[in-house]
């Protein structure tokens, strides 16, 4: 039991961790490279020797690497409010200069953090400091500094938002160039679809029809999450899912997560009868190969996955209504499993699906 809630907890909260770490060691960067230029740019009108000592013990390492680390907290309680609120509704825009405004606060709490937990310096000096500051800093220094630190904290706060969207490490993937040419890679495939879709958009009409998909793939974000998928596309009223094999079939993630969501979309069936009078439910096609992964693109980049994986996946989600199945996989990903834990694999038959040449065996998986 212990084991298991250790599990729930490290998927809910690696990436919130990894995202402070790693914003609080680019931040300590950009605070340590500032700070020692700009130490070496005001000796000259430092003339009281305490003050002078002060700005040097101030822009030591420590006080560096805590003003970073308390920054960082702040920067993670900051998005996970974000994230939970409204205000994720808004445009990136929006929300790019919302967060902005807050992130210059936190940085501002940080400072008033390492002046008062640094025990070196007596209240006097701080005073001394701040009048100083105030009266005799250069109007060019202040300027400069305050441009320097907004320009950092908007274009982090951007590219946070820009990952974001276009989905955790394609970013950093892009710019390293890992797909700029075709690479090979074995894969999971999972096309996840409405199922009467067409008679519930007649019934809503497109706009109400555009929030009721929304408020679906809505519920689906702590699914994939949990089970470690990574989104390739929304199309529509599908969402297509992807996993290594191995992440896939660990803790059974690409069968755990369409179970999930069933569970996710339970509890807030009363939402969707309230709010549209319908309750979606969604089937599922997963298969499992080797696909070739590259950019394409001129005006706008995009990964795009190649292979029969995807054709065999997607023509297996529209298999389901045909056999009255929520879920179907191929016999090689079935060949695959590991001895299954909270499931059951059942050979439907051996079909020959549309476009294909060769017949395969599909099976139906459950929950037990």
């Amino acid at each position: 039991m212990a084991n298991f809630i250790q599990m729930k907890i490290n998927l809910k909260t690696r990436h919130i961790i990894s995202e402070i770490l790693l914003f609080t060691l680019l931040w300590m960067l950009v605070l340590y490279h500032y700070f020692r230029v700009a130490s070496l740019g005001i000796q000259s009108i430092l003339t009281d020797p305490e003050l002078k000592l002060m700005f040097d013990k101030f822009y030591g390492f420590w006080d560096i690497f805590f003003h970073s680390l308390s920054f960082g907290f702040m920067f993670g309680i900051i998005n996970i409010y974000f994230e939970r609120s409204k205000l994720r509704k808004f445009s990136l825009g929006k929300i790019v200069l919302l967060k902005s405004f807050f992130y210059i606060l936190a940085i501002a709490f940080s400072d008033i953090l390492v002046l008062v937990f640094n025990a070196e310096f007596s209240r006097e000096v701080f005073v001394t400091a701040y009048m100083f500051l105030m009266s005799e800093m250069p109007a060019s220094f202040v300027i400069t500094t305050s441009l320097y630190f907004l320009f950092f904290i908007v274009l982090f706060n951007f590219l946070y938002q820009v990952n974001k969207k276009i989905g955790p490490g394609v970013l950093f993937n892009s710019i390293i160039g890992k797909y700029h040419h075709p690479r090979d890679e074995q894969l999971i495939f999972m096309f996840v679809d409405l199922k009467n879709s067409t008679r519930i958009a007649e019934h809503l009409e497109h706009k109400k029809y555009s929030l009721f998909i929304k408020d679906c793939f809505s519920c689906l974000t702590n699914p994939i999450y949990n089970c470690e998928a990574d989104v390739y596309q929304y199309v529509g009223d599908e969402a297509v899912l992807i996993w290594p094999l191995k992440k896939g079939l660990k803790n059974m993630n690409c069968f755990k997560l369409f179970f999930e969501y069933k569970r996710v979309l339970d509890e807030k069936k009363t939402y969707f009868l309230a709010k549209y009078g319908i309750f979606p439910e969604f089937k599922a096609g997963v298969d499992f190969g080797e696909v070739t992964v590259t950019e394409v693109g001129e005006i706008r980049r995009d990964l795009a996955y190649h292979g029969d994986v995807l054709n065999t996946a997607s023509r297996l989600e529209k298999l389901c209504k045909k056999l009255s199945k929520d879920f179907l996989i191929t016999e090689y990903l079935n060949a695959e499993l590991p001895e299954l834990k909270g499931y059951k694999s059942d050979l439907v038959d051996e079909f020959r699906l549309e476009g294909k040449r060769k017949s395969i065996k599909v099976y139906a998986i459950e929950e037990v």
